[in-house]
């Protein structure tokens, strides 16, 4: 019973909504001037896929049937943006299926190879997408760790690079394995906030049952997300002990969605300080930039 309230308030305060842009958009009639946009000139702007009673019922809250494929077309009607879309769809109390938004490869490729320093793309669920020649010697990623890194059921994922031990996260960090337990907490931690809304998908359980082979991983998981409970804040830097290098510290940049594509995550990793050793090693170890590109992976 209680459900059936939430709902009849729900579809009351979307109906609420509906009229208020109705009656805020304007039409421009060369004969009459500018008038408010009615009913009717809603549903002439649907192309009549609702019609002037449903749009009725709708701004009156009794519409039961209200499906998302009315919200979205509303949002179309109204010309809202993206943003507005999906609050638009969070006001009707559905999710907004946002189409997937793949990155461009051109300007992916460009940004990697202007950063000087270590720099990761990757999708909302760590599929590393590509990385510029700095990460792949800061993790050890020779040739033969490439092509094997973009195989198996896990493929390119950073979780997989830290846990399995052929890829030598690991070994970075042997002489203080507590580094390299809270370099996986935080991408735990980003993993679980930006994949949220990709659960139920195929991908995010291929992934999630194929770290939960990982011993310690359910640990770390679990850790990970009392800590986002918690609100801790995730430390902005990043230290790891190379055995060619020597200790590296770094502050980690996770660029705004959209500076690549909005489902793409761009990390690079600026040395603390430019002049230690370690971090000079790293980058003579660079005879040329060059940017290493995997087969992607459906978010789907």
């Amino acid at each position: 019973m209680n459900r059936i309230i939430e709902r009849e308030v729900v579809l009351k305060n979307f109906g609420k909504l509906v009229a208020e842009l109705r009656n805020k958009t304007t039409v421009d009639n060369p004969d009459k001037g500018t008038r408010l946009l009615t009913q009717k000139g809603l549903a002439l702007r649907t192309e009549n896929k609702l019609g002037v009673e449903q749009i009725r019922e709708i701004e009156d809250g009794t519409r039961a049937k209200l499906s998302p494929e009315d919200v979205h077309i509303l949002a179309t009607a109204f010309d809202l943006t993206e943003i507005e879309t999906s609050e638009f769809f969070i006001a009707a109390g559905f999710v907004y299926p946002r189409p997937i938004d793949p990155p461009e490869p051109s300007r992916m490729k460009l940004l990697l190879t202007m950063h000087r320093f270590p720099a990761v793309a990757m999708n909302r669920l760590g599929d590393v997408l590509a990385l510029n020649s700095y990460a792949i010697k800061l993790y050890s990623l020779d040739r033969d760790r490439l092509i094997a890194l973009d195989s198996g059921p896990l493929g390119p994922n950073m979780l997989r690079m830290q846990f399995e031990e052929q890829f030598n996260v690991k070994r970075n960090h042997s002489n203080n394995l507590d580094l390299w337990e809270a370099e996986i907490v935080r991408n735990i931690r980003a993993l679980r906030a930006e994949s949220f809304r990709y659960q139920a998908t195929t991908r995010y359980r291929q992934i999630y049952a194929e770290l939960e082979k990982f011993p310690n991983f359910k640990h770390l998981w679990e850790r990970a997300g009392k800590q986002n409970r918690d609100g801790l804040l995730i430390e902005p830097k990043l230290e790891a002990h190379h055995p060619d290098f020597g200790h590296l510290r770094f502050l980690v940049t996770r660029f705004p969605h959209g500076y690549i594509s909005s489902d793409t995550i761009f990390t690079v990793l600026s040395p603390i300080n430019l002049t230690d050793e370690a971090q000079i090693r790293l980058r003579d170890a660079v005879e040329e930039i060059e940017v290493h590109e995997f087969k992607p992976r459906p978010l789907g």
